[in-house]
């Protein structure tokens, strides 16, 4: 599988090329929009704070989400059938991106919608068991305790998360490669999860390690409201070098058990 991944990526370095443009849209969008220090907002002393101020910065956080929202769904509705393109294939051109975007945008917004909504809905779960407890601990004066609250809280939530979301990790790769409905493709991406769990939790477990090292070395900075450091841009650099290797990765997982599992997979 991982020799196949790379295989893909050498024959179709147009796949590099777009995701690159792709990463470098995304971060100019971060850094023009998204505010580079929070500190200013973090006083507790209203004469301090500037309240025109901080709503400037929440439509430009939120114009900034909007947009790469929009653009994240238009660019993987094209960017994952060209993908499951390469890998079936074994070659894709940049034509198939707007081929893609015409025939799955649909598809690939009503997946992105759902995942947020189990998003929030887990996010929800967490901060009904969490909030009452940071509270207490506010207001007895335990300002240490709410830190050390906030890294297990985030520890916690990454080991969930690895644990739970190798059900879902298939899912998207099911739409492209099965061009199937949303809910048909849940169920057969949950399936294959199953089958290939381990391998899936150590593919998360690769994408996390680098980056908890390097928030961990910087979490001085981050709770102080120091956004872009030197630390975030590495981290935005290697996300963007490991990303685009797991998501070809999961395509051909995907792939490999459609026809272990699928006899009929062969014959379309």
């Amino acid at each position: 599988m991982l020799k196949k991944s790379f295989q893909v990526l050498k024959n179709n370095p147009i796949i590099i090329l777009f995701y690159g443009v792709y990463f470098v849209i995304m971060f100019l969008i971060l850094f023009t929009l998204y505010p580079h220090d929070l500190s200013q907002f973090s006083t507790t002393n209203l004469e301090q704070f500037n309240f025109t101020e901080y709503i400037i910065m929440m439509i430009k956080m939120l114009t900034a989400a909007g947009l790469i929202s929009v653009l994240g769904i238009v660019f993987f509705s094209g960017f994952g059938y060209m993908i499951s393109e390469a890998v079936r294939t074994g070659k894709t051109s940049k034509n198939s991106l707007l081929q893609g975007i015409k025939k799955f945008i649909l598809r690939t917004l009503v997946a992105a919608l759902l995942l947020f909504t189990m998003t929030m809905g887990v996010s929800m779960i967490m901060s009904i068991i969490t909030i009452p407890i940071t509270m207490w601990q506010v207001f007895t004066g335990g300002y240490s305790s709410v830190q050390y609250l906030s890294i297990l809280i985030t520890a916690i939530t990454a080991v969930i998360t690895i644990f739970l979301i190798p059900f879902i990790l298939l899912w998207f790769p099911s739409i492209f490669m099965d061009d199937t409905k949303v809910i048909q493709a849940l169920k057969s991406g949950a399936k294959a999860g199953v089958k290939n769990y381990w391998k899936l939790v150590l593919t998360l477990l690769v994408i996390y390690l680098p980056t908890g090292l390097i928030m961990g070395f910087n979490y001085g900075s981050i709770v102080n409201g120091s956004i872009f450091t030197p630390c975030f841009l590495v981290m935005y650099l290697i996300d963007a070098i490991i990303s685009i290797f797991i998501i070809v990765l999961l395509f051909v997982i995907y792939e490999e058990y459609r026809v272990k599992n699928m006899p009929y997979y062969g014959q379309m």
